[in-house]
């Protein structure tokens, strides 16, 4: 069995893009107490890791070079991405 890193990456670009939106939209929307943003962060982040941790030990044997690139590379754009917001 394998794994699609590109759609993978794919939809983990679109959790980043739900990070950003909470970032711009929703946290304005609360007392600042609230740490909301940090919540969102907190909670994707770990669904991020369990996400990524569980596809590379399950899959890690028919992972391509190009594959581990690809998460690589999407790791530095996530976490770039999020030092941005901070």
């Amino acid at each position: 069995s394998t794994v699609d890193v590109a759609l993978l990456v794919e939809e983990q670009r679109k959790i980043l893009a739900d990070i950003v939106n909470t970032k711009d939209f929703v946290e304005p929307c609360f007392p600042p107490q609230y740490n909301i943003f940090d919540l969102f962060v907190r909670t994707y982040h770990k669904l991020i890791v369990d996400n990524i941790k569980e596809l590379t030990l399950k899959y890690a044997e028919s992972l391509s070079t190009r594959d581990i690139i690809d998460l690589v590379d999407w790791l530095k754009e996530y976490h770039g991405r999020l030092e941005d917001l901070q």
